[in-house]
């Protein structure tokens, strides 16, 4: 899934529709439909609406053929990338809100809100305010989640995307998500048309070639990039010294029956193992080309290696994001990749994050909820709008003043 991932970011077309053809072989349709959904999210995001749409609608259908998922991945690859979450959630986190100017008469009296977040929400997003924006949609996020996606749903975010949202585990991928809806009302051409293109001849000839050689070694025409796995998957965060080609070498009827995808647990699940023939006859069926074990070391390497870090090497967000995004860009944030290295290259930050996205801004409520974040005020039309903003504060003092109410 990674692999997918990564070329959706570097816009690897053939290679591509290669590693999703795999997923849909292996049966793994879940999978295929988390991976578009992700891709979308980190990789373009709020500025393509239009494809989210057309991916919930299929994502929805009761009967789906092979094609119209192909095509609508082949569609998405295609677009432009935009960096805008991933720039929202970093950029974020210390972000005081911006000053902003008097409300023109004519949209005082379309902000007919009595929330002040709210009042001020419309108003940074109408400016294309992005951070501003998110930081105040962050704080009705946290206080009631329901009630933020109802006011975002209001303004023009496709309801479709909430519904996602409830079906996500990951709190990383909520909180995104979140990110990609105020991003998508800062734009000022909210929605650009979208249509779901077919692949060109020469891709599907060679989905054709692919599925005539289904079961067989050469296949396999791809490698894994080692580029993409570096901190995200399992091999990917141990050092050089270390390799996985044990599990394709030892590869056995138990690893295929409870470990292995959809299609070879079908494969295995009338199969004895105390019959030769039966046992035989499998290997010959789904192996024509040998057992992986007797692979060459060049085959096995194309999904199955060494770990991808250094000795003793450290996380590195900044070196993790020059991989991934130096060839993206904003529709939103000024300067958004420099801007986000700037955080990460500071000593000590990767550690300060390794928690994911979302806990960062858990952390900051929690502090406001116990009164260790001090209030900054600002004005909007002369009335005060109350945010949180990290300052020194003597918490003693704020618990004494607490006990002292309550007593009056």
């Amino acid at each position: 899934m990674t692999a997918i991932l990564w070329c959706l970011q570097k816009r690897r077309v053939e290679e591509g529709l290669f590693w999703l053809q795999e997923l849909l072989d292996s049966e793994l349709y879940d999978d295929v439909f988390q991976v578009m959904f992700k891709g979308w999210l980190w990789s373009f995001g709020c500025k393509q609406m239009g494809w989210f749409e057309a991916y919930y609608a299929l994502y929805k259908k009761e009967t789906i053929e092979e094609d119209e998922i192909v095509n609508l991945f082949y569609s998405l690859i295609r677009l432009e990338r935009d960096m805008s979450v991933l720039g929202l959630l970093c950029l974020s986190v210390d972000f005081d809100l911006e000053p902003l100017p008097p409300t023109p008469k004519k949209d005082k009296l379309l902000l007919n809100y009595h929330d002040t977040l709210q009042v001020a929400f419309i108003r940074y997003a109408a400016l294309g305010k992005a951070k501003s924006a998110f930081t105040i949609a962050v704080q009705m996020y946290l206080c009631d989640e329901a009630a933020a996606w109802d006011f975002l749903v209001g303004l023009g975010v496709p309801r479709q995307l909430y519904c996602i949202v409830n079906e996500q585990e990951d709190p990383d991928v909520k909180i995104a998500s979140l990110a990609a809806a105020v991003g998508f009302l800062c734009i000022k051409e909210k929605k650009k048309q979208f249509q779901i293109v077919e692949v060109d001849a020469g891709s599907a000839k060679k989905r054709v070639e692919w599925k005539e050689m289904e079961g067989r070694r050469q296949r396999r025409e791809y490698a894994i990039p080692t580029m993409c796995l570096a901190w995200i998957t399992a091999r990917g965060c141990v050092s050089y010294k270390k390799h996985t080609l044990g599990e394709l070498r030892g590869i056995s009827f138990d690893t295929l029956r409870y470990r292995a995808c959809p299609f070879w647990q079908s494969a295995v699940e009338s199969v004895n193992n105390d019959d030769d023939l039966a046992v035989e006859k499998f290997w010959d069926t789904y192996f024509p080309d040998d057992r992986p074990d007797e692979w060459s070391l060049l085959d096995q390497k194309k999904s199955h290696g060494p770990g991808t870090l250094a000795l003793n090497e450290e996380r590195s967000f900044g070196k993790y994001l020059r991989k991934w995004y130096s060839n993206s860009g904003s529709c939103i944030l000024w300067d958004c990749l420099k801007s986000v290295l700037r955080i990460f290259d500071a000593n000590s930050v990767s550690q300060k994050w390794s928690n994911g996205y979302a806990a960062m801004y858990e952390k900051r409520n929690l502090l406001h909820r116990r009164g260790k974040l001090a209030f900054k005020v600002v004005k909007i039309d002369g009335t005060e709008l109350v945010v949180t903003k990290v300052v020194p504060v003597d918490v003693e003092s704020v618990e004494s003043e607490r006990s002292d109410s309550s007593e009056d």
